[in-house]
């Protein structure tokens, strides 16, 4: 009886690091896809953030389950590992660990091992959704802007000197037909640039115009 326990956790240890490796390889590919995008273009949408905050969520549950073996040391290592090439993302780790370990003291390896099992909650994705929407400012841009000034992506301005009314308060036009642009944009995709004094100097305005001429050309041929 002794051997077929201790040989049941062996088996479960096993079992938790082959998870927690993958998991970890799955964090790490997440992050490169992230970096080996376009300049300007290297942060998470709102879906992927969703799946970050999972996959990190899944690595501190797997680490309480593996608390009866080396749990603790492997998240550590698993930082410190992380730290080598992302420490923002590192100190994440640290920190959604130390919220777990200040859970709920009626948690225990089985019901964790059952929540690693179960789809997200509707409350969980609106949770999620809420403290996203917390965190990002609004567009510079708003709709009724968009409606009023959308003509100015038929007309391309290269001037970097030239401004438009905007309720009241001249802009720099070159910004505002970028902000504009992201409205035709699927919500994902859309990258506003919410600082004008810094627009020429983080987005390149001869590119952003390509990309604006070609949207429009696709949609054109589609019809």
């Amino acid at each position: 009886m002794e051997q077929a326990r201790t040989t049941s956790e062996n088996t479960l240890e096993t079992t938790l690091i082959m998870a927690f490796a993958q998991l970890s390889n799955q964090l790490l590919e997440f992050q490169r896809s992230i970096t080996q995008r376009e300049e300007n273009s290297r942060f998470p949408s709102f879906k992927e953030v969703g799946m970050l905050c999972r996959l990190i969520n899944c690595l501190a549950k797997l680490k309480k389950l593996a608390d009866p073996f080396n749990g603790q040391k492997a998240i550590t290592a698993f930082a410190t590992f992380i730290a080598k090439q992302d420490k923002e993302l590192s100190k994440t780790i640290k920190a959604k660990y130390k919220e777990f370990q200040a859970g709920s003291p009626q948690d225990t390896p089985e019901t964790h091992e059952a929540a690693l099992h179960q789809p997200a909650s509707p409350t969980d994705a609106t949770t999620t959704t809420k403290e996203t929407q917390l965190e990002t400012p609004p567009p510079p841009i708003t709709k009724e802007d968009f409606d009023k000034h959308k003509g100015l992506l038929f007309n391309l301005h290269h001037n970097q000197h030239h401004t438009t009314e905007v309720n009241g308060h001249p802009c720099n036009t070159n910004w505002l037909q970028y902000n504009l642009f992201q409205w035709y944009l699927p919500r994902a995709e859309r990258r506003f640039c919410h600082n004008e004094t810094d627009y020429h100097t983080t987005i390149n305005h001869t590119e952003a115009c390509r990309k604006i001429k070609q949207h429009f050309s696709r949609q054109r041929i589609k019809k």
